[in-house]
């Protein structure tokens, strides 16, 4: 899962305010990185016209994945999410080009054939998600598409569950790519103006199809549908997803001013997620930087070893300074969240009475990175 579907879920579950919050015996550095993260702008709350998991128009600050997990723990005490599963350490970048195309060809690989229509995002996970957007004006026509594995939900599941969310019942069917669809409805603006859903099963997915129109103009919408070949497919993605012939440049380029510890190179950096855009790739090229520091770090510490844990805390010092998290900081906080980790390492904790490596490792995913900070 990546982070934009979280985030809304995230804000909506949410059950600490600032007046909680300002209530809680925190020491001074807890306090710190609560009042960061409390700071950052709620994620946009899914438009009545659209409930779509991915950000509309202008992107919210964002979390990488496993930052997500971090930000929960301080404000619900739950250690919950974590990001998705990665590749052992040291296995070759091109590894990222395989698993993505793996993933293209295991997807249903739909796009909407329509004049006009283009993709604006994807999020890659146990549910996957792309938008659509048609005209460049502050208010884009938009739709979405999601699919889910059959064997994690089953089409008449899912239906039930959004029939049963929505209060409502499946208004109608209409064909789509050789099968029928369940529309449901969520909701009406006038008889030419509904907010509809179809769901079918596609190649081994719970497939869903939601967007603003009228039933005429949904069931083109439908009709448009195709499904693709893999380099079609991968060709279609928005800009700021890292296709497979730019990963290894792009990686190395992330790499560019930032403290790496002895012997680490590109190859070393694992993408937490296939496919993947600058942002997130841009938290696994920092993340796996800065799990190697604190695993040496953790390591220097149980051997004692004074002048590995000043190193070790000296290179994760500049980590504010890397320009990759200078880059990150447009779209969301995790440098906020790794720049309060680093500057905890002199205490050895962030929360009272819990190791230091124990919100690493929740924030950063570092063992999902391959790079676990407990032998």
């Amino acid at each position: 899962m990546r982070s934009r579907d979280v985030q809304k879920r995230m804000a909506a579950a949410n059950p600490l305010d600032r007046e909680r919050a300002a209530a809680l015996p925190l020491s001074s550095a807890e306090a710190e990185l609560l009042d960061a993260l409390l700071a950052e702008p709620s994620p946009e709350p899914p438009s009545p016209a659209h409930p779509s998991a991915l950000a509309k128009g202008r992107r919210p600050r964002r979390l990488a994945v496993g930052a997500v997990a971090l930000a929960s723990c301080l404000l619900a005490f739950l250690l919950t999410f974590g990001s998705d599963g990665g590749r052992p350490i040291g296995q070759p970048n091109s590894a990222y080009a395989a698993a993505m195309v793996d993933y293209a060809e295991s997807a249903p690989r739909l796009l909407l054939t329509a004049p006009g229509w283009r993709v604006d995002g994807l999020v890659s996970g146990a549910e996957s998600y792309m938008q659509f957007l048609r005209g460049n004006g502050p208010e884009p026509e938009q739709a979405e598409l999601s699919w889910t594995p059959t064997s994690d939900r089953s089409l008449e599941s899912r239906v039930r569950d959004l029939t049963d969310e929505l209060d409502t019942r499946p208004l109608s069917t209409a064909p789509v790519l050789g099968t029928t669809a369940t529309v449901i409805r969520y909701h009406e603006w006038s008889p030419e103006d509904l907010g509809l859903f179809a769901l079918w099963e596609e190649d081994g997915y719970v497939v869903q199809y939601s967007a603003r129109a009228s039933t005429a103009a949904f069931e083109a919408q439908l009709a448009s549908l195709q499904k693709v070949e893999t380099e079609t497919w991968l060709a279609a993605m928005p800009a700021d997803v890292v296709r497979p012939e730019e990963f290894e440049p792009t990686v190395r380029q992330m790499l560019e001013g930032v403290a790496v510890p002895p012997g680490f190179t590109a190859a070393d950096v694992v993408a937490a997620s296939v496919p993947t855009d600058r942002y997130q790739l841009g938290a696994s090229v920092a993340g796996s930087v800065s799990c190697a520091w604190f695993a040496k770090w953790a390591e220097a510490r149980r051997r004692g070893d004074v002048s590995e844990v000043s190193a070790a805390v000296a290179a994760m010092a500049t980590a504010k300074d890397w320009p990759v998290i200078r880059q990150m900081e447009r779209e969301g906080a995790y440098g906020q969240i790794l720049t309060h980790l680093a500057e905890a390492m002199p205490r050895g904790s962030v929360w009272r009475d819990r190791p230091l490596e124990v919100d690493v490792e929740s924030a950063l995913g570092c063992d999902r990175l391959g790079i676990p900070l407990s032998r």
